[in-house]
């Protein structure tokens, strides 16, 4: 079924610099999205921010860890989110400028 929702894995790899594996996902309204940490503190939380402008589109405009996955809930616009990395609630990395990108997924 082309239009049933998808799932995305999102690694965030707070090294030096900062990735995002996959720097770009394709998204659609219904899909989910898992953040979770790949290079980073063992004792370190992730943090996801979605642009202001763009927080209305996702089930939630902040992420933290052990959240549930993120739903994608109204139309999609190529966007930005900003990553943090948190060590007893205070930021000790982030991401430059934007963690990754977010685009809707291309119609035929």
């Amino acid at each position: 079924m082309p239009n049933a929702p998808v799932h995305h894995v999102v690694t965030l790899n707070y090294g030096s610099p900062f990735s995002a594996d996959p720097p770009k996902i394709q998204v659609k309204p219904g899909d989910t999205i898992s953040f979770r940490l790949g290079q980073g503190l063992a004792n370190g939380k992730i943090r996801v921010t979605f642009k202001a402008s763009d927080q209305g589109r996702f089930s939630t405009p902040v992420f933290n860890g052990g959240d549930p996955d993120v739903r994608v809930t109204g139309a999609v616009v190529k966007t930005t989110y900003h990553c943090e990395l948190l060590v007893d609630g205070a930021v000790v990395r982030e991401s430059q400028e934007v963690g990754g990108e977010i685009e809707p997924v291309p119609s035929n």
